[in-house]
This record gives C-alpha cells, sequence and structure tokens, in this order.
C-alpha cells in the first residue's frame, strides 16, 4: 500500500509539473523574458534550501530543443497520424505573462488519440508570431494545444495562424481572456478547440523537441498540420495587443529528423 501511494504521488508531481503554465511560461522559477533568451544563463538567487543555480540550463545545452525549421527536405514516413477527440467545453482563459492561455476545465474528457496512445488536453495556448518556420518563414502566429497522459508523456499539437477569413471561435477567445497579465476569467463560455484546427489534419510535420520557454525540458513530441488556420488581421492586432512577440528563436536540429506524413504537403 504505501508503495502505491508513493507512486500516486509521483504521478500527481509530474502531472503539477507538466500542466504548470511552464508550458506557455514558467511561473515556478526565476524570471524570463523573450528580449533576452540567454535563459541556460539565469541563476536561480532563491532561498530554497538547495537552490539549482542554473534551472534554466536544459535550454543552452539541450540537443532537442524546440522549435526548429522545416524544410522541403523533411523525410516522408508511414505516421500514426493524430486524431483529435475534442469536445465542447466551457475552459479558464488566462492573460499569462508570456502567452493567453485556455486551460480546460475540471473532468474535461476531449483527448487526442495518436496510435494507441491517447493524450488528454490540458490547455493551448497561442505565439505570435510562429515559433516553427517554414522554410525560414514564420506564419502570423502558431497555436500549442497541450496533451499530457497520466504518466507524464506529452505530444503537442500545433495549428499555424496565418491573417485570411474571421475566426468565429478564435474571437471567443479574444472576447474573454482578461486585458491585465496575470489575471484569469471563467465566464462559463462553450468553447469547440476543433474549430480551431485545420480541415485537413492528414498532412502533418513531426519530430522530437522542447518546451519553447523555461525549462525548456525535452521528451516532447511536435505534430505540426501543414495546412494553417485563418484569423482576421483585426483578429491578430488583438492577439498581439495581449501579448505579441512571444516566440524562442530557431533552434538547431542537432542530428533530428523531421518527418512529413506526405511529400509536398508544406502549407497545403
Amino acid at each position: 500500500m504505501r508503495h502505491i501511494v508513493r507512486a500516486k504521488l509521483l504521478v500527481t508531481t509530474m502531472l503539477t509539473v507538466m500542466i504548470s503554465p511552464s508550458w506557455a511560461a514558467s511561473d515556478s522559477g526565476p524570471s524570463w523574458d523573450y528580449k533576452n533568451q540567454s535563459w541556460a544563463q539565469i541563476k536561480d538567487s532563491s532561498t530554497k534550501p538547495v537552490p539549482l543555480n542554473y534551472p534554466y540550463a536544459t535550454c543552452g545545452i539541450g540537443s532537442s530543443q524546440s522549435p526548429v525549421n522545416i524544410t522541403g527536405t523533411a523525410a516522408t514516413g508511414r505516421l500514426n497520424r493524430p486524431t483529435p477527440r475534442y469536445i465542447p467545453g466551457t475552459p479558464l482563459f488566462l492573460n499569462k505573462d508570456h502567452a493567453v492561455q485556455v486551460n480546460t476545465e475540471e473532468g474535461y474528457l476531449g483527448s487526442v488519440a495518436i496510435g494507441n496512445d491517447v493524450y488528454p488536453l490540458i490547455q493551448f495556448h497561442f505565439h505570435a508570431p510562429s515559433e516553427h518556420t517554414i522554410n525560414g518563414k514564420p506564419y502570423d502566429a502558431e497555436l500549442h494545444f497541450v496533451n499530457i497522459r497520466r504518466d507524464g508523456k506529452a505530444a503537442v499539437m500545433t495549428s499555424l495562424i496565418s491573417v485570411g477569413a474571421f475566426n468565429a471561435e478564435f474571437q471567443k477567445i479574444l472576447d474573454n481572456t482578461p486585458i491585465v497579465d496575470g489575471q484569469t476569467n471563467a465566464p462559463g463560455v462553450r468553447l469547440n478547440p476543433n474549430l480551431l484546427l485545420p480541415t485537413n489534419r492528414r498532412q502533418f510535420f513531426t519530430y522530437a523537441g522542447s518546451l519553447t520557454t523555461p525549462p525548456c525540458s525535452e521528451g516532447i513530441n511536435f505534430y505540426i498540420f501543414s495546412q494553417p488556420i485563418t484569423i482576421s488581421a483585426e483578429q491578430l492586432a488583438a492577439l498581439k495587443n495581449l501579448d505579441n512577440n512571444n516566440n524562442r528563436a530557431i533552434q538547431p536540429l542537432n542530428g533530428r529528423v523531421v518527418t512529413s506524413s506526405k511529400a509536398g504537403a508544406m502549407g497545403q
């Protein structure tokens, strides 16, 4: 029984770390920003009994960091396609210090299936401009769907965002996200995450990466849909008014392979 309790505590701790805003902004460590991205050099000046002098060291010494540039030379292969099983919910809207974020409510049952693995959707957040680039060119924004299993294994589905047609579901996020940093809002508004995904979800890129914010933990599988979704120019301006230039610089592949589900899929 004691071993079972310890195991449950370990899983709870892992989920607390993984689900925390470190996916969009780290609240548990020393402050950081996007203007100076030398995060590995930030020291922990806290008075903890055993302070970790450089808590974000992985940001500098990690070999599988995100985001990356995706080129026309991406390998092709037979891949397990991410299959979203998202359902409408009444989420919590947050204006974090570093990103607009939407947390799913307690008991939310939406998930994504990848092969035999199922990952519950925990939260999603935005970066503007995009973090990943295609042949060196960024998109107007990028949306990360953060899906995490109880064992801590994570998969991030990504919708690239271009200026185009007005997006009614995205407007709900703009209308309900607090203007002031650090505030949250739970208005009971019904939101459907499926409407923030592209219609073509068969063409995508995947690779092994990391959190794109401190502590830059690795072991994150990214699935980036090649077809972007659209928001209007006015909606992009409103997003940037809440959080702008919150994108990490492109990281080296270091021998990693970005795999495409289909040749010639970029941007289609």
